[in-house]
């Protein structure tokens, strides 16, 4: 498996992380993100992140 670039950026409302995947399908992927952990997988890339405070989860739209 291969560790994608990506990029993480925060505001007082938003933790946002922008990841960089040339060779996945853009159909062929998921995102979890519960807590203070994040995963994200599309072969052939995974990408794992654990924070250290959990995410305060406000007004957030369902998806």
């Amino acid at each position: 498996m291969l560790t994608p670039a990506f990029d993480l950026s925060q505001d007082p409302d938003f933790l946002t992380i922008a990841i960089r995947v040339p060779y996945a399908r853009v159909s062929e992927f998921d995102v979890y993100f519960e807590g203070s952990d994040f995963k994200f997988y599309a072969k052939p890339y995974f990408l794992r992140n654990f924070y250290h405070s959990p995410a305060q989860r406000n007004s957030w739209p369902a998806f």
